[in-house]
């Protein structure tokens, strides 16, 4: 997936998340799981991006962990929406289904970077020759 294609799905992510959240009738209880939802949700784009903007291949790989620990951390509270029937089974399901989706793309672009790690790290040491890794 391309990095614009990403940015792009995650701010649409968290705008669903946002209008999920919205619909959460006004209660204690509302308040409790809403807001939490509401933070992670919008906390997996920015994670994205900072990713995106990685200097190399670890801080990109801790990076993107901290987008797959959010988006982790969606799918919980998504699951005490469901589970606490706060909102109807029909308005939650699409939104943890894009979740889903895009936690599967993080866990591979983590995997893929941590390959790459691996790889160059049993090939030759980074920065050898004053190159820096291939990003």
């Amino acid at each position: 997936m391309k990095a614009t294609a990403l940015k792009d799905r995650t701010r649409d992510f968290a705008v669903k998340t946002i209008k999920l959240v919205e619909k959460i009738p006004k209660s204690p209880t509302g308040d409790t799981v809403g807001g939490p939802l509401l933070r992670a949700g919008t906390a997996v784009g920015a994670a994205c991006r900072t990713a995106i903007r990685s200097r190399n291949r670890w801080d990109f790989v801790s990076r993107i962990n901290a987008a797959e620990e959010a988006m982790d951390e969606t799918l919980y509270w998504l699951e005490i929406v469901r589970s606490s029937n706060l909102l109807p089974d029909g308005e939650i399901n699409p939104v943890v289904d894009e979740a889903a989706a895009l936690k599967r793309i993080l866990v591979k672009s983590r995997r893929i970077a941590e390959k790459h790690l691996r790889d160059t790290r049993n090939s030759r040491p980074p920065g050898v020759d004053g190159e820096d890794i291939p990003f």
